[in-house]
């Protein structure tokens, strides 16, 4: 038997109690539409497919925060990196060590030295930090006001570049 269609103009899930829920009889539902209208707050308990594009108005933001923002992470003391500085600004006065074993191949963090003074940045035991666009490892100065980037590019392996980086 042929499946059939049928045409609905407005379908609006209104109930006394409980969540309104549509199913589909198949693993999918497709709605074929030029515009489908959300006018609240939508939870999607599985994967996101986009095949087009996404049009945000507001904030667009991840377990992370603000995509579109840096978060700045202050530090005053010495600093160890970790995995969940990856894609922030550390804003510190002190030293900032990259260990090893705590970032993968194109996990970037930057650093801002706010002090009126030179800080380190220093490669963890283990590990090495090339000086970008040269074989030079080692540990790193940065200048007062200077701001770097930590790339790493292998496994205990990352390149570092900036302004008022030597």
């Amino acid at each position: 038997m042929a499946e059939k269609g049928f045409g609905v103009k407005e379908l609006n899930l209104i109930g006394q109690s409980g969540t309104p829920t549509i199913e589909s009889l198949t693993s999918s539902l497709d709605l074929k539409a030029d515009t489908v209208g959300i006018s609240t707050d939508m939870t999607v308990g599985r994967d996101v497919t986009i095949t087009r594009n996404l049009t945000a108005s507001g904030t667009v933001s991840d377990g992370g925060g603000n995509i579109r923002a840096i978060t700045s992470n202050s530090k005053s003391a010495a600093y160890d990196l970790t995995s969940d500085d990856v894609g922030e600004l550390i804003n510190t006065t002190a030293a900032v060590t990259v260990p090893q074993g705590q970032f993968s191949a194109g996990d970037a963090v930057t650093i801002f030295n706010g002090t009126a003074g030179d800080i380190a940045i220093n490669q963890g035991s283990s590990v090495t930090m090339y000086l970008a666009g040269s074989s030079t490892t080692g540990n790193r100065i940065l200048a007062q006001k200077g701001v770097a980037t930590v790339l790493c590019v292998g496994t205990d392996t990352f390149t570092i570049l900036g302004g008022g980086l030597s």
